[in-house]
């Protein structure tokens, strides 16, 4: 049979050990001609690449996202991926049809099992999402984009002591207002978290847990930043999918408009990502959409997601102010207008509604 297989196909034999994939496949000749010995090669080639593993040495899949990196990383110089380009990978590697591909993977009859155990992946919107969700515009939108994502959705909550409670009372609000407006996320919408962790507002005393100035640091910080904050949020999220089962936590951490602060950095939240898998041995996925958008983006990303019923929603129910303030009304939400988040928010809000054919809500 290989004789036929290399004299149909043209190929020699020392050309063919160079393409026979590292899957653990007894058979070179069912490799030789697939898409898979092709990005095997592509790895090997790539400076740098770390070495395989007895166990990921028999995961296809697994070999087949890392090797499709290395290809895109060679392209593209080693720059690194725009979230589009991630997304899509994600999709094409994880979305529904990529079990199809796997099982078809390994050509002349071997299967190539997705693991020691054989167990495959889920599907991402078979696999839920948790979603950290504080009542503001960003967590907000991104409760929206996971409700149109995925098939099960739950939220997060905490309590931490901060001044502007009144965001925890508008999260119910928000919810309520998601499932009338918006049937086809009424069944995907689940249960609501909410813990309490005021030992954030014993540890350090800013302007977010306490009745202070708001005013710039010598690091350049503003005294809202609590330190930690985002580190616990992400740890007990994860504690929480954990047990719920949830692979995917989002969150609305943004590096483009924000004050500055280190925990809402893209190098943190992947180092979250890292600590909680290990310290879990899980397999979660901390997204961030938001994280190289703007405001303004963030108001289109929500226009895209539920039209303008959505982005009234956000303009009336949300809350971003700092120092709480719900009795001033704003053509882009409430607050005192003069803080940090709302200066933010106010400044995205006109970047938005300047671009062509947008009007304020209805």
């Amino acid at each position: 049979m290989h004789g036929e297989f290399l004299k149909r196909n043209k190929i020699g034999l020392s050309r063919l050990a160079f393409r026979r994939a590292s899957c653990g496949c007894r058979e070179p000749a069912a490799h030789a001609e697939s898409k898979t010995a092709r990005v095997h090669r592509m790895w090997r080639r790539w400076p740098g690449a770390p070495h395989y593993n007895k166990r990921s040495r028999r995961d296809c899949p697994s070999h087949r996202i890392h090797t499709g990196i290395a290809e895109i990383a060679r392209e593209r110089k080693f720059k690194l991926l725009s979230f589009a380009e991630a997304r899509t990978f994600r999709r094409q590697y994880f979305g529904r049809t990529a079990r199809s591909r796997r099982k078809t993977a390994c050509r002349g009859g071997i299967s190539c099992t997705a693991g020691p155990d054989g167990r495959r992946a889920m599907t991402e919107a078979a696999a839920g999402a948790l979603v950290l969700f504080s009542g503001g515009q960003d967590s907000t939108t991104c409760l929206a984009l996971a409700l149109d994502r995925y098939a099960r959705v739950e939220t997060i909550g905490f309590d931490y002591g901060q001044r502007h409670r009144v965001e925890l009372s508008q999260r119910a609000a928000i919810r309520e207002s998601l499932r009338q407006n918006f049937p086809a996320w009424r069944e995907r919408l689940g249960e609501d978290h909410l813990f309490r962790v005021e030992a954030l507002a014993e540890i350090s005393t800013t302007a977010m847990t306490h009745d202070v100035e708001i005013t710039t640091g010598a690091r350049g910080l503003p005294n809202t930043f609590v330190p930690g904050r985002n580190l616990v949020f992400l740890t007990l999220a994860a504690a929480l999918a954990y047990r719920r089962g949830f692979k995917h936590i989002v969150g609305g951490m943004c590096e483009t408009d924000f004050s500055g602060y280190p925990d809402c950095r893209d190098d943190t939240v992947k180092a979250m990502q890292l600590a909680v898998n290990l310290g879990m041995d899980s397999r979660f996925v901390l997204e961030t959409p938001l994280m190289w958008l703007d405001k303004a983006a963030t108001w289109r990303l929500a226009e895209t997601l539920g039209g303008t019923a959505l982005v009234d929603l956000i303009v009336d129910s949300t809350h971003s102010c700092y120092l709480g303030e719900r009795a001033i009304r704003h053509d882009w939400g409430h607050g005192c207008g003069s803080c940090p988040a709302c200066r933010l928010r106010a400044e995205g809000w006109r970047k938005y509604i300047a671009s062509p054919g947008k009007q304020g809500p209805a």
